[in-house]
C-alpha cells in the first residue's frame, strides 16, 4: 500500500481543537421494571431532553446521558420512584480525552508509516487512503489480481465527496454483489474503522487467507467508508458526540438531520424520529431531503445492472445483527432466511473472543425507527439480505470505544462477514 503524504496526515491535528466538552457528563443505566416505570423514564427523557444512547431489550434497560446541572435531580427522581439505576460512565470527557490522546501521539509517526488500522482516522486521511487504493492491485493466496476503483456518488452540504470503493476480481461468471456503508452516524467511529479494515482485507488479504479471497471470488463489493463525512469531520474537530449530518436547517439555529431517519421507505418522523431540527433524531423535512441519503438511493437506481444480494450498514453500539423492519414490529415475509444468515454471523463472531451478539428485527430487538437505510435497501431497493450491524460494545465505553478495541472488533466482525457471505451461497436468494 502507498504511503500517505505528510501534509495530509498532519491534518489530524484538528482533533486537538474540540469546542464542545463533556466534563461531568454521565451515562446512567436505568432499569424500569414495569410498563408504568418505563413510561415514567420516557417522560423524564422528554422533560429534561435527555440523550438515550441505547436500549437493551435483553434486560429492558436504557443507557441515558445526563449532564452536571441536572444530575442530582434526575437521580433523585429515579430514587424517589424506586427505579433502579447505576452510573455506567462517570465522566464522558475523561473517556474522550483518553481516546484523543493516542490519536494526537500518532501524528508524527504517521508521516513515515503506512495507513494504520489500529487507530481512528480523520476524514482527510480516509480520503487519502481511498485515493491510494487505485494505485496498485492486491492478491490473495491464488496469486490472482484483485482490483479496486473509486467513484464519487454525491456531495454533501459542505461540499465533501461521498466515496464508493468497488473491489472485484475478474471472472467469466456473473457475480452477485454486496453493498456496505459506514459512518452514517458521525460519533460511531468504530464503524468507518471496520469498513476500512474490510476494504484492506478484501483487496490486500494481508494474512493471505483463502476464506478472504473466496469473498472476492464469489462477490463484487461496493463500499462507502463514510456516508456522513460532514458530521464525521465535525465529530473530530468540534463535538465528539455529534450524531447527525451538518444540514443548515431553515428557521432554526440547530444543525443536522439524522440520516438514518431520512430514507424514503415508510418514512415517518412519528416513528422513532422527530420533526424538531434540534433533536438528535430529526428526520428531515421530507424523505430523501439529504444529499447523503439521496446518494444511496440514486446509486442503487443507477446500478440496475448490478445484482445486489446483500446490504450491510455498519453502526455502533450494542453488538447486534439486525434485519428489517424498523418502522413496524411486523416481520418481513422472508424473516426466516434473514434470521438464519444473521445467526450464522453471530456464531462466527462469538467463536473468536466470546463476544455475544443478538440477532433479530430492528424494532423487536432495538427500537422502532422509520426511515432507516436497511428498511430502504430491502423495501425500496429490493435487496433481500439487508442488515444493520451494531458493533461493540454494550455500554462500558459506548460511542467512545478506545483504540485498543479497534482490531479485536474488526477481527470478530470480519469473521462474521465471512461466515455470513458463505451462508448466502446456500440460502434462498429469491425475494419473497
Amino acid at each position: 500500500m502507498k504511503l500517505l503524504c505528510i501534509t495530509t496526515l498532519l491534518l489530524v491535528s484538528q482533533v486537538t481543537t474540540q469546542n464542545t466538552r463533556y466534563d461531568g457528563h454521565e451515562v446512567l443505566k436505568i432499569f424500569p421494571k414495569t410498563t408504568n416505570e418505563a413510561s415514567y423514564v420516557l417522560d423524564m427523557v422528554q422533560k429534561y431532553g435527555l440523550d438515550v444512547w441505547h436500549v437493551h431489550h435483553n434486560d429492558s434497560s436504557l443507557d441515558v446521558k445526563i449532564w452536571p446541572t441536572i444530575s442530582s435531580t434526575v437521580k433523585q427522581d429515579l430514587t424517589n420512584t424506586r427505579i433502579p439505576f447505576f452510573t455506567w460512565i462517570k465522566d464522558i470527557q475523561s473517556l474522550i480525552d483518553q481516546q484523543f490522546a493516542p490519536i494526537t501521539s500518532h501524528i508524527n509517526k504517521r508521516a513515515t508509516q503506512q495507513f494504520m488500522f489500529t487507530v481512528y482516522h480523520s476524514f482527510a486521511q480516509i480520503e487519502a487512503y481511498v485515493a491510494s487504493l487505485s494505485q496498485d492491485t492486491g492478491t490473495g493466496p491464488s496469486g490472482d489480481s484483485i482490483y479496486s476503483s473509486n467513484a464519487v456518488i454525491g456531495y454533501t452540504e459542505e461540499n465533501r465527496q461521498i466515496h464508493l470503493v468497488k473491489i472485484s476480481k475478474p471472472s467469466n461468471q456473473a457475480k452477485k454483489a454486496i453493498f456496505v456503508d459506514g459512518g452514517i452516524h458521525a460519533r460511531e467511529w468504530i464503524s468507518p474503522a471496520f469498513v476500512l479494515y474490510l476494504i484492506d482485507q478484501l483487496k490486500y488479504n494481508p494474512d493471505q487467507l483463502q476464506s478472504v479471497e473466496d469473498l472476492v471470488d464469489t462477490y463484487d463489493w461496493y463500499i462507502v467508508p463514510v456516508l456522513n463525512p460532514d458530521g464525521y469531520s465535525y465529530s473530530f474537530a468540534s463535538d465528539r458526540l455529534w450524531r447527525k449530518n451538518r444540514r443548515t436547517n431553515s428557521g432554526s439555529t440547530c444543525h443536522g438531520v439524522d440520516l438514518n431517519r431520512n430514507f424514503g421507505y415508510q418514512w415517518n418522523p412519528a416513528i422513532g424520529g422527530s420533526t424538531s431540527a434540534c433533536s438528535d433524531v430529526f428526520s428531515g423535512v421530507s424523505a430523501f431531503s439529504e444529499a447523503e441519503s439521496k446518494a444511496i438511493r440514486d446509486y442503487f437506481a443507477s446500478a440496475s445492472n448490478v445484482d445486489f444480494i446483500s446490504y450491510l450498514t455498519v453502526h455502533s453500539y450494542g453488538q447486534m445483527w439486525l434485519y428489517p423492519w424498523g418502522y413496524t414490529s411486523a416481520l418481513p415475509n422472508d424473516y426466516v432466511d434473514l434470521d438464519a444468515a444473521g445467526n450464522t454471523a453471530r456464531v462466527a463472531i462469538r467463536n473468536r473472543f466470546n463476544t455475544r451478539y443478538t440477532v433479530g428485527s430492528s424494532t423487536n430487538v432495538l427500537y422502532s425507527a422509520a426511515g432507516g437505510s436497511d428498511d430502504y435497501a430491502k423495501g425500496g431497493a429490493g435487496i433481500k439480505y439487508s442488515y444493520t450491524l451494531e458493533l461493540r460494545d454494550t455500554g462500558r465505553y459506548g460511542f467512545v470505544l478506545p483504540e485498543s478495541s479497534i482490531i479485536p472488533t474488526c477481527q470478530e466482525t470480519m469473521d462474521g462477514v465471512i461466515a455470513f457471505a458463505n451462508d448466502l451461497k446456500v440460502l434462498p436468494q429469491t425475494k419473497r
